[in-house]
Parts: structure tokens; sequence; C-alpha cells
């Protein structure tokens, strides 16, 4: 077994994980079925955006702050600079820059800390797109799997369950839209 890592804290992220994509796709499709759904405005805007804040806190207890006890980088025992290789895996297999990861990881942290967990008075930024937030934690776990091999994780990777998610969420909102 490979004992570089500590897989206990890898079983407690995943969820949190999952938990991303769930509210990011629930957020996107509640979002485009905005202007159809039945009842009252309010509460559909609402819950979108609560599932939009779900979302961000998620990500950033796994892409946050290093002290968070659930950041990514906690995961690995060794003393490796996993951080540059991980940069590196995002440029190389997503074509993610560091400066857009450093944009990306720079406003959805202003975004969580001024305007979910901490309301500021006035919060005059654009609120974060996390599309690219999906892709950094897709990569996360790709990049993962291999620096853990010859160990694996069973279960399908994260990216398989969006279309399951997409589809189970569809379904639920065009019963309420009957």
């Amino acid at each position: 077994m490979n004992n570089s890592y500590d897989a206990e804290l890898f079983c407690s992220f995943y969820p949190i994980m999952k938990d991303f994509v769930y509210h990011y796709i629930s957020y996107q499709e509640i979002h485009n079925q905005m202007d159809s759904l039945p009842g009252d405005r309010e509460f559909w805007v609402y819950t979108c955006d609560a599932h939009f804040k779900a979302a961000v806190i998620s990500w950033t207890m796994i892409m946050g702050t290093d002290s968070n006890k659930t950041h990514w980088k906690k995961l690995f025992y060794d003393n490796c600079d996993r951080t540059a290789a991980f940069k590196k895996y995002l440029k190389d297999a997503h074509s993610i820059s560091e400066s857009t990861w450093s944009t990306l990881h720079k406003d959805i942290l202003r975004f969580r800390n001024e305007f979910v967990a901490h309301k500021t008075t006035k919060f005059d930024y654009p609120v974060p797109s996390l599309k690219n937030g999906l892709i950094v934690l897709y990569a996360l776990e790709e990049w993962i799997r291999i620096q853990i091999r010859p160990d694996y994780l069973e279960g399908e990777e994260l990216s398989k369950h969006e279309s399951i998610f997409r589809k189970d969420i569809k379904d639920t909102l065009s019963l309420i839209l009957q």
C-alpha cells in the first residue's frame, strides 16, 4: 500500500468535491429554467443562489486556504512540492495557466470571504464563474489518482457523475414544470 498520502483525509474531502459538482450543476440547471419555474420567483432566486453559495463553500474547503483542515495539500505526507506539480498538471492537461489559476483562486476566495461567509457592506466585484473551478476539481481528482498509484480509487471519476447529476436535476425540474 502507498503510505505517502492520508487516505482517511481523502475519504473526507472526496464527498466535499462531489458536493461542489452537485451544487454547481443544480445552480446551472435552476438558473437555466428560472423564467419557466412556477410559483414565487423569489423562492427560485434564493434556491439558485443557495446552490451557488454552497458550491463556493465546498470548493474553498478543498482549494481555499492552506489552513483548511480539508485542503488538498494536506493529503500528502512527503515534502515534495505538490503545488508546482499540480499547477503543471493543470496547465499541461487542462490548459489552465498559473495566471488563470491565481485569478480563479483569488476571485472565489474573495467572493466567499466578502459575500458568502462574511457580508461586507458592498461587494463590488463580479460574481466569479465556477466553470474553471469545476475543471480544477476534476483535474485535482485525476492528478490525485495518478499520485497515489499503485493504489486506486474505486468508483467512477467525479466528471462521470456530472451527466448523472444533470439528468436527475433536469428530471426533477421537469416534474415541477408539469
